[in-house]
């Protein structure tokens, strides 16, 4: 989409704007044609306020999504935390999954994740709010592989937990990146991990003093 036909059919009449803020580095439009300049001068034909905001700097780093994923993918969650003013979170209805969990002793809550690129990758500790409660647990993001999964998604395995939330809108907190998925070798295997990671996230919480927002 050009520049103009972006500023035209999302923000002038898709959006119906009044006021714009844009980054101090704001391009748009098909190969990042449009600037700010051009941005402004639109919107003044069109009583359009079009203002640049100046970058956030957080211990001499410049706060962008860049540096929020590439530190997400690394599993610098209390850097995460600096640049976003917030824990990391996930928000998600509760979708059925394929039961694996539950028949193999550890159930879980899936959250599909629909968008390509999603920055993590791995298991996590976790506290998920169901109904305004924050129940701590362990989050799985990805594949699946040792049981055939075929798309990514989030997994919850709540500690001490078995309530039927199917439908539900949860918030899952990130705090802590436990290891990456693997690919194991067969079902046991892969429920000896769980078992070990079920106890590091029971050791993790006994001695968690975490802010929870």
């Amino acid at each position: 989409m050009s520049p103009s036909d972006f500023y035209q059919k999302i923000l002038k009449y898709g959006l119906t704007s009044q006021a714009i803020f844009v980054g101090d580095d704001f391009r748009f439009g098909a190969d990042r044609m449009g600037d700010f300049k051009q941005l402004q001068a639109w919107g003044q034909q069109d009583g359009i306020e079009v203002q640049r905001m100046n970058s956030v700097y957080v211990n001499d780093c410049r706060v962008s999504s860049t540096l929020i994923r590439e530190s997400l993918k690394s599993g610098a969650f209390s850097l995460v935390r600096q640049l976003l003013g917030r824990h990391f979170n996930l928000i998600g209805r509760v979708a059925h999954g394929r039961k694996m969990g539950r028949k193999i002793g550890y159930p879980t809550i899936n959250l599909e994740l629909k968008f390509g690129g999603y920055p993590l990758h791995g298991v996590y500790m976790t506290h998920i709010k169901i109904d305004g409660e924050y129940l701590p647990s362990m989050t799985s993001v990805g594949m699946n592989p040792t049981v055939g999964g075929n798309a990514k998604r989030a997994e919850v395995h709540v500690f001490d937990f078995d309530r039927d939330v199917y439908g539900k809108t949860v918030e899952v907190l990130f705090y802590k990146k436990l290891r990456n998925e693997v690919e194991f070798d067969s079902l046991n295997d892969l429920i000896v991990a769980i078992e070990q990671d079920v106890c590091a996230g029971q050791d993790f919480f006994a001695s968690f003093k975490g802010e929870l927002v």
